[in-house]
């Protein structure tokens, strides 16, 4: 059972859901998204720029979890 958004990651790559750079991105997402959630006002134009340069690894994990939803949908 994960106990942070970081274990959730992990586990999905552990269980070969997602590959090791998804898993590795993602994780390093998660710091941006604490920024988001918890200090929004001490987002810079670096912060931005990471998330940005990080979207199509983003994309890539929506795509991958829509697919494995719509999968067990059809069971």
């Amino acid at each position: 059972m994960p106990h942070t958004y970081r274990d959730i990651f992990r586990i999905l790559r552990e269980e070969k859901t997602i590959d090791n750079d998804i898993e590795e991105t993602m994780s390093k997402m998660v710091y941006y998204r604490n920024r988001l959630a918890h200090q929004y006002a001490g987002l810079n134009s670096q912060d931005i720029g990471a998330i940005v340069s990080n979207l199509d690894t983003v994309r890539k994990f929506v795509l991958t979890m829509k697919g494995i939803v719509q999968k067990s949908d059809q069971l």
